[in-house]
Parts: structure tokens; C-alpha cells; sequence
């Protein structure tokens, strides 16, 4: 929903109470957090609601706030292409209690040497902050308000997405971290063996947004649904390329008006164990990703599905979608910034139209390997991963950490910490080829 603001002029620090009409209200002092503040030269009130919308770094956030703030005292509205004004130093700002939570985030950052880094804007999917260093001695009267969020500062240890597994083939091992946003909305799945199937292995990653279900629906259903496809005898690509199919067909027979604006990501690999070779495949969509390390070189398996893509726009405009740029996002019609996933059926509603000409389609693209004697292991992570690293980096890092630390889970663990900062859901699955490992 539209937050709502009014200004206070009096009195100092952060506090929580309710209005009339019970929405949550904090209190905020903005000075601790207009020092951090990078506002460029030339900025004006149209370019920063556009970073207000796309969810940029806390302190953009509340200075934005600030800004409508503003407006609302002075009952006018400024156009977008005026200049920022003087603004108010206090303000009360109602909203929903995940905005509350934002604006609490921003203000707990430490104050003092100004940082000579500016923030970095990323891709988001839904507007997100970036941690926020704890209070330094909060006022005693302020410390309930901050109670909830006390947990996000202590940047609690990696959650196994599932226990370490193994076999004489393969060792895999996952993690992921909740990060700044309120829910974990991150799922993973990995069989060592598919029922009926035992030279075949599964392992996916899903990012959910909008919520955890579609995401939970798809690591829960999608292994079954691929033995399914392939006991009907159909080619292994095939049979992975249509299990994303019948995964989103069985989600909108179920509920679709549930997953209207709720959906994941989905990146599938399927390893068979043949007499002569091992084959992986890799079906993607979405944009999280999957990386095969070869000797010591990143061997990228999926490509990331984007609005902008000339492909992937051509599609959606002929949908009838729009495909615009709000701040650093490509999105469609204004909302996600994905042109491939599960659920979303809001975006795939033309009747009319097959599945695969809607404006998001849950169509994977796949690609096929054959290992060799050089392939170290599989990675597949979400997006909030390769916010950090590109997928060189992630293999460096890996393998780096892998030396240092003797454990892939401790690598693992190492790199989700690392990728705190993107401010997203980050997991991680590695998959280690126990009979073509070498030394690292």
C-alpha cells in the first residue's frame, strides 16, 4: 500500500506507537542518517521517488521518506522535475511494519567517518536495505522498538538447506542465509538417487519471491514429477525441460489466484551416470544460476532471464507488457524484474495465448556437459549470491576458502557471509565429484 506521513517538530530519537486508526508508527530523527547520505548534484524529486519505488540502500530510503514528508506538510506536490528542497529534521512516518523495519535498519548505522565508497545500486526484485551496523548505547526508552530487529544484527550462522549427503560419486553440501529480508523465502532439493532411477541424481535451488510457497511447492514436487516424466520414456532434456511446465500447470491448478504476484525462480540439474560418461544437465528460470568449475575456471551453465533481454522483451511486449527501467530495474508493467519463473500468474494471464507466449513463462532454457576428469564440482545459487560475485568470482572464492578453511561447508558458510551485504536471500548448493576431485 501508499505509506502515509505527518511531522513532528519536537523532541529527539526512535519510537513506536500507533495512530488513531492503529497503523504502526515510528518516530525518526533523520541527523544520524543524513551524514551517510550520497545526494547527487543534480538530483531531482522524480529521480529519487524512482529510488523510493526500486528499494535502493536505507539511508536513500528515509531520505526519500524525508522528501514526501515535505510535500505533505506543505499540502503541495513537487514536480518531478524540480530540484530537492530544504527538508524537515524529524518525522513521523507511518506504513506497514516491513517498511517500519527498514527504516529502523537504516538507522542504526553507525555514524562518524563518512564511508569514501559510494552505495552500490543493485538488482532487486523487491526494495531491500543494506546491513546496518547495531545501535551504539540506543536510548533506554527506544530499546522495545528494536527488540525484533535485534536478531538481523547478529548475523546468525548459515542454516543447512538440507544435512550434508554422500555417496561414492558425490558429496553435496548447502546453506543459506535469511539476510535483512523478514522471511527466508529461499528453497533447495537434493537427491542422491531418484527413485527408480539410481545412476540419476537431482539437486535444484529456488528463489522464492513474494512469499516462500511456490518456491517450498517446487522442491517438494519437482523430483517426483521429473521421475514421472522420464518412467514415460522421453529424453532426459526433455523430461527436464517439461517438468517446469507441469510444476507451474499443477500450481495454478491448485491455486492460482494465490500465486498471482507470488512465484521462484527455479535452476534444476540432472547428473546421469552412464557406462561410458557422466551427463549433466542443467535447466534454468529464472536468474539464479548454476556454475560448473572446470580445472579452475567457471563453466557457466544457465543465463540469467531478464526483461531487457531483446529476446525475452520481444515476447513480453507482444504480450502486451511493458518493459521499463525503474532505477536500476528492468521490469515488466512495473513490477518484477524477472521474465521467466514459477507462478506469476498475473503475468500469464492472455487466455489466448499458448504458455510460452505469455509475458513471464516458466519454459527452462537447458544446457548439456559432459564431464571430464578436470570438473571439480556443481554450484547453484540464488540471485542475492551474484549480487557479491560474479560467477568467476564465486568459483575463485570457493576454492580459495576451500584451502583455507578444509571444508566445503565452511567455504560455503564463508561466501554466504560475504554475500551478507546484498541485503537478499542467499543460498548455495555445492555438489563435489568425489571420483574426478583433484587437489586444490
Amino acid at each position: 500500500g501508499q505509506l502515509r506521513f505527518s511531522l513532528a517538530h519536537a523532541g529527539h530519537g526512535v519510537g513506536r506507537s500507533s495512530d488513531p486508526e492503529g497503523m504502526p508508527l515510528v518516530d525518526v530523527t533523520v541527523d544520524p542518517v543524513s551524514v551517510e547520505v550520497e545526494v547527487p548534484d543534480e538530483c531531482t524529486v522524480g529521480q529519487w521517488k524512482r529510488m523510493l519505488g526500486d528499494g535502493f540502500l536505507g539511508d536513500k530510503i528515509l531520505y526519500s521518506s524525508k522528501l514526501q514528508c515535505y510535500c505533505f506538510d506543505k499540502t503541495n506536490v513537487l514536480a518531478d522535475e524540480e530540484q530537492m528542497p530544504t527538508l524537515p529534521k524529524r518525522i513521523y512516518i507511518r506504513g506497514p511494519n516491513s517498511v517500519l523495519k527498514m527504516l529502523e535498519l537504516a538507522l542504526n548505522k553507525q555514524t562518524g567517518k563518512r564511508s569514501s565508497r559510494k552505495p552500490e545500486l543493485r538488482d532487486r526484485k523487491t526494495a531491500q536495505v543494506a546491513p546496518a551496523a547495531p545501535p551504539v548505547h540506543p536510548p533506554e526508552r527506544t530499546a522495545a522498538a528494536f527488540e525484533r530487529t535485534a536478531a538481523a544484527f547478529e548475523r546468525p550462522p548459515p542454516t543447512a538447506l538440507w544435512p550434508k549427503d554422500t555417496n561414492t560419486h558425490l558429496s553435496v553440501y548447502s546453506a543459506g542465509y535469511q539476510g535483512m529480508r523478514p522471511y527466508m523465502e529461499d528453497r533447495a532439493c537434493g537427491l542422491l538417487e531418484l527413485p527408480g532411477f539410481p545412476a540419476g541424481s537431482f539437486f535444484g535451488v529456488f528463489d522464492g519471491h513474494g512469499g516462500h510457497q511456490v518456491a517450498q511447492f517446487a522442491a517438494e514436487k519437482m523430483p517426483r514429477i521429473l521421475v514421472d516424466k522420464l518412467k514415460e520414456g522421453l529424453d532426459p532434456a526433455e523430461a527436464l525441460k517439461e517438468s517446469f511446465g507441469a510444476m507451474d500447470a499443477e500450481l495454478r491448478s491448485l491455486a492460482a489466484t494465490a500465486f498471482l504476484r507470488q512465484g521462484s525462480t527455479a535452476v534444476a540439474t540432472l547428473l546421469l551416470r552412464e557406462e561410458d560418461n557422466v551427463r549433466l544437465l542443467c535447466a534454468n528460470c529464472g536468474d539464479s544460476r548454476a556454475v560448473l568449475c572446470r580445472g579452475r575456471a567457471a563453466l557457466a551453465l544457465s543465463k540469467d532471464h531478464k526483461p531487457n533481454d531483446p529476446e525475452e522483451r520481444r515476447r513480453i511486449e507482444a504480450a502486451g507488457g511493458k518493459v521499463e527501467l525503474h532505477g536500476p530495474c528492468w521490469r515488466i508493467d512495473g513490477g518484477l524484474n524477472l521474465s521467466r519463473a514459477l507462478g506469476d500468474f498475473l503475468y500469464k494471464a492472455r487466455r489466448e495465448l499458448p504458455a510460452d507466449q505469455q509475458k513471464v513463462i516458466s519454459d527452462p532454457e537447458v544446457e548439456e556437459v559432459v564431464l571430464n576428469d578436470t570438473d571439480r564440482f556443481l554450484v547453484m545459487a540464488s540471485d542475492g549470491v551474484f549480487e557479491i560475485f560474479n560467477s568467476d568470482e564465486l568459483v575463485e572464492e570457493l576454492l580459495r576458502e576451500k584451502r583455507r578453511l578444509s571444508s566445503w561447508q565452511s567455504a560455503i558458510d564463508s561466501v554466504l557471509k560475504k554475500s551478507w551485504s546484498s541485503g537478499d536471500n542467499v543460498s548455495i548448493c555445492l555438489v563435489e565429484f568425489l571420483n574426478m576431485a583433484r587437489g586444490i
